[in-house]
């Protein structure tokens, strides 16, 4: 539970330089300003501690709360179903706060899709791509999937494909597959 504070008015006043403080009208004016951030602060509050999207294994918010959140993040809803719009809120809420970072990109392409396995492949000029395998798109196209990524990465980057694999690519470690089996490996 998330503490509230009630008394944001009655802090700012406080908190005002000497100069602001002894003007008529500046903190008439910081009182207007900082009455609306409490009314934010209070809708928030109830939001948070009492209605819970997602606990990451069974779904708590349906239906208007869902929508809620929606629009407090700016995601709309159109037609997705609870389970896919949970997904889409959980990753709305990773880009609003990324600074494109791979890690980052990579948490918010799991999010949307729930991959097991997601690969980010840089290529010349400034591109990406990523390729994932174990996941599902739920309600996404490949399109829409790229257009969010794109808005996703750090200015200059541009997204050139998101593929979903369905076979696991090849890796040194890869049963049957990898440099650890065959002729090669019996001589190293």
């Amino acid at each position: 539970m998330i503490k509230m504070i009630t008394n944001m008015v009655e802090r700012a006043l406080e908190r005002l330089l000497i100069q602001f403080k002894e003007s008529a009208l500046f903190p008439l004016i910081a009182s207007m300003i900082v009455e609306q951030v409490q009314e934010v602060e209070v809708e928030l509050n109830e939001m948070i501690n009492n209605r819970i999207i997602w606990d990451g294994e069974t779904l708590e918010g349906v239906g208007i709360t869902l929508d809620q959140w929606g629009a407090l993040i700016g995601e709309r809803r159109g037609s997705l179903s609870d389970l896919n719009f949970i997904r889409f809120i959980v990753a709305r809420i990773a880009r609003n706060t990324s600074s494109g970072t791979p890690e980052q990109l990579l948490n918010i392409l799991h999010r949307l899709t729930q991959a097991d396995e997601i690969i980010i492949r840089e290529h010349p000029g400034a591109t990406v791509s990523f390729e994932f395998s174990g996941g599902s798109l739920g309600a996404l196209v490949v399109g829409e999937l790229q257009q969010i990524m794109q808005t996703s990465t750090i200015a200059g980057v541009q997204v050139t494909g998101v593929v979903e694999t369905h076979s696991n690519p090849f890796k040194l470690d890869t049963p049957d597959q990898g440099l650890d089996q065959g002729q090669l490996s019996r001589l190293v």
